[in-house]
C-alpha cells in the first residue's frame, strides 16, 4: 500500500494574571490509502481517504493549594471509503460517513498537605469508528486471524471518573493510589468467533467488531522507597475489570492484573564512569478468570512470572559520551503465553 498523512496543528496559549492560563488551537489531518492492485489479492483495508477538523480550549487556574482545568474539543471526521465486495461478481463500492465528536473534561489537584495532593479528573469523549473496525475483511496477517468489520457501527460515548492520591515522605517514600471507573456506551471491540475460515494459506480464526454498552474499573498502586541514596525499590499493582453490561457477561480482551517489582542500585560516578546502575525486575501476571469459557476458541492461559536485570553505564571521554547497557528479558526461560498476544492461540510466547 502508498499511504500519505498530512497533518497541520496550530495553538494559541495566553497567561492571565494569578496564575490562568488559557490555550485554545485547531489540527488538520488528511490521511490517504492506497493499496496496490498488482499483489492480487483483497486488500484487508480498503482504499480510504479520512479528512480529521478538530479545534479545542483548556482553561487552567492555580490558586492557592488548588489547581483546577476546564477543557472542551470538537472533531469533524469525514471519511471516503471505495472497497471491494467480497460477493462475487467482484463490484467497487463506494462509501461515505461523517461523524461529529465533542469532548468534555474537568480536573482538580487539591494539596491536603505538603506531602499529599489529590487529584480528580472528570471526562465526557465521543471516540468515531476507525477505518479497520468498519471495513476490515480478509486476512490480518501479523496476527494470524480473518477479520471482519461492521459498516454500521456508531460513535462510542464514554464517561470517566479518576481519583489519585499522591504521598511524597522526605523524598525516601512516594505512594500513589489511582483509582478510575468507565462507562462507555456503543463501546466497540473484537469479538473471537467459533469459526474456522478456510483459505489457499490455510484454516484460520475469524474475528469480528461489535458494539454494546459496557463498564471498565481498575486500581493502579504504585510504591516507591530509597532506604538510601543509592537503593531504590518499586512495587506496583494494577487491577481492571471490564464488563458487558448489555449482555451481562464480562468484556473480552482485558488486560490481566499483574503485579512488578524491582530492586536498582546506583553508584556513585567516577572520572570516566558515570550513572552507573544495576537492577533486576519481577513481574507476575495473574491468569485472566474473569471470563466465560464460551467467550473465546481457546481457554485463558495460566499466570506466569518473568525475571529481569539490566546493567549500564556511561563513559565520557574528552568532550564525547558514550552509554553502554545490556538488558534481559525472561532469564529463567519461562514457558508461558500472554492473554492478550493474539498469536497465544498458536504458540508460545518469547523465551530469554
Amino acid at each position: 500500500l502508498l499511504q500519505w498523512d498530512q497533518y497541520l496543528e496550530g495553538v494559541y496559549k495566553h497567561f492571565f494574571d494569578h496564575g490562568r492560563q488559557l490555550k485554545t488551537g485547531i489540527q488538520l489531518r488528511l490521511t490517504d490509502n492506497t493499496n496496490d492492485s498488482e499483489t492480487g489479492i483483497l486488500p484487508l483495508i480498503p482504499d480510504y481517504r479520512a479528512y480529521k477538523a478538530g479545534a479545542f480550549v483548556i482553561f487552567q487556574e492555580e490558586k492557592n493549594k488548588m489547581l483546577y482545568e476546564l477543557g472542551a474539543r470538537y472533531d469533524l471526521n469525514y471519511l471516503q471509503v471505495v472497497a471491494i465486495s467480497t460477493s462475487l461478481p467482484r463490484e467497487i463500492e463506494r462509501h461515505y460517513h461523517t461523524f461529529h465528536n465533542y469532548s468534555f473534561s474537568s480536573g482538580i489537584r487539591y494539596r491536603v498537605l505538603p506531602q499529599l495532593k489529590l487529584n480528580l479528573n472528570l471526562g465526557h469523549v465521543l471516540r468515531s469508528p476507525e477505518v479497520n473496525e468498519l471495513y476490515s475483511a480478509g486476512l490480518h496477517q501479523g496476527v494470524s486471524g480473518i477479520e471482519e468489520g461492521n459498516r454500521n457501527l456508531k460513535n462510542e460515548q464514554s464517561t470517566k471518573v479518576v481519583l489519585s492520591a499522591d504521598w511524597n515522605v522526605k523524598k525516601k517514600l512516594f505512594v500513589q493510589l489511582l483509582g478510575y471507573y468507565q462507562y462507555i456506551s456503543n463501546f466497540i471491540y473484537l469479538q473471537p468467533e467459533d469459526e474456522l475460515r478456510l483459505t489457499i494459506r490455510g484454516a484460520f480464526p475469524l474475528f469480528t467488531y461489535k458494539q454494546t454498552d459496557a463498564t471498565i474499573a481498575g486500581l493502579d498502586a504504585l510504591v516507591s522507597y530509597e532506604p538510601i541514596e543509592s537503593i531504590r525499590l518499586v512495587a506496583k499493582y494494577s487491577f481492571l475489570q471490564g464488563d458487558d453490561v448489555s449482555n451481562k457477561q464480562p468484556l473480552v480482551y482485558m488486560p490481566s492484573n499483574n503485579l512488578f517489582g524491582s530492586l536498582s542500585y546506583s553508584f556513585k560516578d567516577g572520572e570516566t564512569m558515570k550513572n552507573s546502575s544495576i537492577a533486576v525486575n519481577g513481574r507476575y501476571v495473574f491468569k485472566q478468570a474473569h471470563l466465560n469459557a464460551d467467550q473465546d476458541i481457546a481457554p485463558t492461559p495460566d499466570g506466569y512470572f518473568l525475571l529481569g536485570a539490566s546493567v549500564g553505564t556511561t563513559f565520557k571521554l574528552k568532550n564525547t559520551k558514550l552509554r553502554c547497557s545490556i538488558a534481559g528479558d525472561n532469564l529463567l526461560d519461562t514457558v508461558y503465553r500472554d492473554y492478550l498476544n493474539r498469536q497465544r492461540y498458536f504458540a508460545d510466547d518469547l523465551g530469554w
